[in-house]
């Protein structure tokens, strides 16, 4: 289940990529609400909601239009814990916007295709291991424009920013790559193992 490996980040919230901000003053700006509880789950649940749009979109270079669509996918339904509404989902398959539902102003935020949610502070270990999805997730979505796996961090950024650098040892990652295949490992000598995604396949 979808849900199983974004659970391995006790916690973390993305696309892992970069910082977004809402797509419309409209949305608010989920930095200023401070950090409380029911804004990191809900910034945490549009991140797993990206997080799978970009992989449907690496699978089949589309993304979802229906936020209903999106719950199979997952096999799970989020909702935002402070007013327990389905989030709102604008698509037409190559961009899309999903948006906090709870009523006001400003509310949990609006994030998308174009604007990946933050990722809250973290351990390095889950830190690591959040940037080594979000690796994995841009090949998907290279391999969706490209039919092939990026060999380089410099290939993946066309599609997606993504951090190459541990945070615990400060050494790149060990990225190997051939057009239907890829591994990504951390380099760190130390315990317990950051792990490696194989191919989309998490190892921790």
């Amino acid at each position: 289940m979808l849900r199983t490996a974004l659970t391995a980040l006790a916690g973390l919230a993305l696309i892992a990529a970069s910082c977004g901000s809402p797509d419309s003053p409209d949305a608010g700006n989920p930095l200023d609400l401070g950090r409380d509880s029911e804004q990191r789950q809900c910034v945490q649940n549009m991140y797993e909601i990206c997080w799978a749009q970009s992989m449907h979109y690496g699978m089949y270079n589309e993304y979802m239009t229906d936020i209903e669509q999106v719950y199979e996918y997952m096999g799970e339904v989020l909702t935002c814990p402070s007013c327990g509404q389905h989030y709102l989902l604008e698509s037409s398959g190559q961009r899309y916007t999903v948006t906090c539902p709870l009523p006001g102003i400003p509310n949990h935020g609006s994030y998308g295709s174009n604007n990946p949610p933050p990722s809250p502070e973290v351990p390095d270990i889950d830190e690591c291991r959040s940037n080594m999805l979000g690796i994995s997730t841009a090949q998907a979505i290279y391999y969706g424009y490209n039919n092939e796996y990026a060999d380089g961090f410099y290939e993946l950024c066309e599609v997606c920013v993504v951090d190459s650098i541990c945070p615990a040892c400060s050494q790149t990652y060990l990225l190997d790559a051939e057009e239907d295949h890829y591994r990504l490992l951390c380099p760190c000598s130390i315990d317990p193992e950051h792990g490696s995604v194989v191919d989309g396949m998490i190892s921790w």
